[in-house]
């Protein structure tokens, strides 16, 4: 066996972007988004609309409660269209480390280099059951937690996002 100089093996090498796929500003949109989300539904399903805001000597109304219904909405519509475009950024960048990943991954299992999480990169025969059955493993690992952290961090808020604003337009306008 020969030692190479090649990338770690899949997990090492992607771990970072499989622990952390979205960048800070990307997370400060998310966490906004959903915490929008939750306030449309606590408003309109819990009735949390206060009649009164007493730091601001300020009375609502009933007309006063749907414009901040409306305003919340608007934000709530912001938050996934910002998110949705840095996400999609984010995205774009994690999906290509991936595939430049998987493809020298590929590569160098023609040249007959398995990279393994035990043994390092080692020159080996592709026919050789152990090694190829311990670099399977890690790489499907590492896709099977790719593909969970994706709809995860990027689908699932995107869909509470319009939910919550379909819920609550459906809510505002039959209980007019």
């Amino acid at each position: 066996m020969v030692d190479h100089e090649l990338p770690q093996p899949p997990l090492a090498v992607t771990h970072e972007k499989l622990v952390d796929p979205l960048r800070d500003g990307t997370r400060s949109e998310r966490r906004l988004l959903l915490v929008v989300g939750v306030l449309l539904f606590s408003v309109v399903y819990g009735n949390l609309v206060p009649k009164e805001i007493r730091a601001l000597d300020v009375t609502l109304t009933a007309a006063n409660r749907d414009a901040l219904v409306l305003i919340m909405m608007g934000v709530e519509l912001y938050c996934i269209l910002t998110f949705w475009l840095y996400a999609k950024a984010d995205l774009a960048e994690w999906q290509h480390s991936w595939e430049q990943q998987a493809f020298n991954v590929r590569q160098n299992m023609w040249k007959g280099v398995v990279p393994t999480p035990s043994l390092g990169n080692v020159k080996t025969s592709l026919d050789d059951p152990a090694l190829r059955e311990a670099f399977e493993l890690s790489w499907n690992t590492a896709t099977k937690v790719y593909s969970r952290r994706k709809y995860f961090d990027y689908w699932f808020p995107l869909a509470f996002g319009w939910i919550a604003l379909f819920a609550t337009t459906a809510r505002l306008f039959a209980s007019h």
